[in-house]
């Protein structure tokens, strides 16, 4: 899997990118501290699933995701310390795929990233990447 991380907090990257990179041996995760080439990354690198924060230095990553979704499909979660229910509404009708507030679990974070990419892909069923057991 390759992500692709927009997260201006260090702290956070690279917690982010250590998980990411944890799930399995061939995950990789491409990182910036801001969106300002989100779009042409996305278009190059052909990530599986975008890991966007919406409290990004300059412009926001509401504006991010739009320019994301004007020329891609990719899954997008929204990784964000920005928890009133507004927000969350604004991060989904802008076309994000879930959003998952900060801080939050590995174990939840791994298993949400492999239910977006698993539906984005068309299948059902438990991840065979995780293989939780709820």
């Amino acid at each position: 899997m390759k992500a692709f991380l927009i997260e201006d907090d260090p702290a956070v990257a690279e917690s982010v990118k250590l998980a990411i990179e944890l799930m399995s041996h061939d995950s990789t995760c491409i990182h910036r501290a801001s969106g300002t080439d989100a779009e042409s990354i996305v278009m190059e690198q052909r990530p599986d699933i975008v890991l966007l924060d919406i409290g990004l230095p300059g412009e926001d990553g509401i504006s991010v995701l739009r320019r994301i979704r004007a020329r891609s499909d990719v899954p997008v979660i929204i990784i964000s310390g920005r928890t009133a229910p507004s927000d969350v509404v604004r991060g989904l009708q802008a076309g994000a795929d879930d959003y998952l507030k900060k801080p939050f679990h590995a174990m939840e974070f791994m298993a949400r990233i492999d239910a977006v990419i698993r539906r984005a892909n068309g299948h059902d069923g438990r991840s065979p990447q995780l293989g939780v057991a709820v």
